[in-house]
This record gives structure tokens, C-alpha cells and sequence, in this order.
């Protein structure tokens, strides 16, 4: 599962296999070389409303941001323009069967990347890959993603499923989009 969470009850303590990651409305989160990955039974609510979304994409986009901190990689006075956000500068966000993604106003920007999975290969994802797991995904946008194929290899992903080339993968899902 998606790890123990400690749940107090009048029983004792058990131990709860599912897990949520709730992002708020207005937040601005930034990888390089990373992903979001969901194990089974849990979900990702990044919800987002009109004029607050949640946004997801590299640490070079210097689009997004707050309180002076849209030029996370300090490259704003390097001449010559310094380093600009690229296609697959972060893999994306990984849903295993049984979890849940939720993205209602939302942008997944340079996704579609490789990351590292164990025993330290590199290997790429969708921007938003469902495997057997369920999605809502309503007024967001995908903007500038690579298509997930850097790195695959023919070694595999140790136990995820190979890909074809898209910014939104599924494999026996029957996502809301």
C-alpha cells in the first residue's frame, strides 16, 4: 500500500493502507528530474479554482511563482538568458492501479520526462500516466510536455507496465476528462 498511517480508535491502533496528497488551490509546484507516484489505493486532489490553479512543472519555469520566488534556479540576471525550462525536465505523475488522481484547474507544464526508479536507471513517464488506476481531470492544461519515451530501455521499469509515446497515458482506465 501507500504506507501505514497511524489511526487511533477505540480498539487500539491499526494501521490505514491508503494515503491522499491534497494540494490547495494556488500552488505552484516544481520538479527537475522527478515525479509525483502514486501507489495503490491513494490519490492525488489537486484541485484548483478559477483563477487559483495548481500548477505543476520544471524548477526552471520562471512563469509561476510568489513572493520572489518564480526564478527558482537564480538565472534571471545570467547574460545571455541563463537556463530555460525544456520538454521532460520532470517525468510526471504516476497512478498505480486502485489510486485516484483528481486535477481540476490545473497545468502540467515540461512533463514527461525520466526520473530515477530503483536500482538507480533512468526511465521516462507520461505527464499524467494511469495505470489501471481512475482520474477526473477537468479545465486544466497540458502545455510544453515531452512524450515519456527517454530512457525506457528494454530493460523495463521494474514491474510498470512500458509505455507508448503521449502527454496522457492510460491502460484500462476509464478516466473523466
Amino acid at each position: 500500500g501507500g504506507g501505514a498511517i497511524l489511526d487511533l480508535t477505540r480498539q487500539g491502533v491499526r494501521a490505514r493502507l491508503d494515503g491522499s496528497l491534497v494540494i490547495d488551490p494556488n500552488t505552484v509546484v516544481k520538479f527537475r528530474g522527478a515525479r509525483i507516484e502514486l501507489d495503490h489505493s491513494t490519490q492525488l486532489l489537486a484541485e484548483g479554482t478559477q483563477g487559483q490553479s495548481v500548477i505543476f512543472t520544471s524548477s526552471l519555469d520562471d512563469r509561476f511563482g510568489a513572493g520572489g520566488s518564480f526564478d527558482t534556479n537564480e538565472d534571471a540576471g545570467t547574460p545571455g538568458g541563463g537556463a530555460d525550462p525544456a520538454r521532460g525536465d520532470w517525468s510526471g505523475i504516476y497512478a498505480s492501479p486502485t489510486a485516484h488522481v483528481s486535477l481540476d484547474h490545473a497545468v502540467v507544464a515540461y512533463g514527461g520526462g525520466v526520473s530515477l526508479i530503483e536500482g538507480g536507471q533512468s526511465r521516462g513517464f507520461a505527464a499524467l500516466e494511469l495505470q489501471q488506476a481512475s482520474a477526473r481531470v477537468t479545465n486544466s492544461r497540458f502545455e510544453y510536455n515531452d512524450h515519456g519515451q527517454d530512457g525506457s530501455g528494454p530493460a523495463g521499469r521494474n514491474g510498470r507496465l512500458a509505455i507508448t509515446p503521449a502527454t496522457i497515458y492510460g491502460r484500462f482506465t476509464q478516466p473523466v476528462l
